[in-house]
């Protein structure tokens, strides 16, 4: 994927980071020259008098880091809300000449799915900033996937009755119903979906099921992956599979979790758009 020598840029598609978060930033960008790698920095992922840049600048800028032939891969530093704004200023048709990695997580989410089906670039969910807070042997497992040793594959609490394939799909499940009713939601024919999700109590994760329920999500896919539900799983671990299993019993959909995809730090890279099994 990436050699020593490269060159890399950190974009932000999704809210301004925050002047506080310079230190955090800065950290990561040593860990990667640490690496053997130069990190080309956006001018627009910290806040500027309070404000994120205007979304026609995050596109644009976007464009320029897909057309410049040194950098190697693209990795998004932002989240929060913002990053939808982007989707209807940004050239997919263009950049899709200009071949590269790109990886973000959250509320990137948005730009990961109709990027990878629109422009057939390797996607990532992971967010780069993760490894502001491992230890130097997770750093290194880090490294060895970025530079094409293989990405570990999902650990999945599940019973192996039988496996389930297909292309996977999805991600942070606030941010990807966003997309629902837009021509950017993905096509989710015979795809394995991935969910997780940071905030939402019961009733907000039990609102997101049943809109996906309505859009025919469950009919659609081959089968269902849920990753860490955070706010959630600390009140209940159980309660996010007990919400989703009426909509599924009824049409066979294969149901597995892992605890590997979520927002936390041992969050482990995972490919959208390329085909995966799991057992059920």
């Amino acid at each position: 994927m990436l050699n020593r020598g490269d060159t890399v840029a950190f974009v932000g598609l999704s809210n301004g980071r925050k002047e506080s978060e310079r230190g955090k930033v800065a950290k990561v960008v040593a860990n990667l020259e640490d690496f053997g790698l130069t990190v080309k920095m956006s001018p627009h992922i910290f806040l500027a008098n309070g404000q994120t840049a205007p979304a026609k600048v995050r596109a644009k800028h976007l464009e320029d880091v897909y057309q410049d032939e040194e950098i190697k891969a693209i990795f998004d530093v932002s989240g929060g809300d913002l990053a939808n704004q982007v989707l209807p200023y940004f050239d997919f048709e263009t950049c899709a000449q200009y071949r590269k990695p790109f990886f973000g997580y959250s509320d990137v989410t948005v730009f990961l799915n109709p990027a990878r089906e629109r422009m057939a670039h390797p996607v990532f969910l992971f967010q780069i900033l993760m490894l502001a807070e491992l230890t130097e042997t997770e750093r290194e497992c880090i490294k060895e996937q970025l530079f094409g040793k293989g990405l570990v594959p999902l650990d999945y609490h599940s019973k192996a009755l039988d496996q389930v394939s297909g292309e996977l799909v999805g991600g942070n499940i606030r941010c990807l119903l966003k997309l629902a009713g837009t021509p950017y939601f993905p096509s989710l024919h015979n795809k394995v979906l991935l969910l997780e999700s940071n905030s939402g109590d019961e009733n907000r994760i039990a609102t997101f099921f049943e809109q996906l329920n309505q859009l025919g999500a469950y009919q659609e896919i081959n089968g269902l992956i849920l990753g860490r539900f955070s706010e959630l799983d600390q009140v209940n671990p159980k309660a996010v599979e007990q919400l989703i299993a009426p909509y599924l019993q009824e049409i066979n959909t294969p149901l597995s979790r892992t605890f590997d995809v979520g927002h936390h730090a041992e969050s482990k890279i995972v490919a959208l758009g390329e085909a995966v099994t799991f057992t059920i």
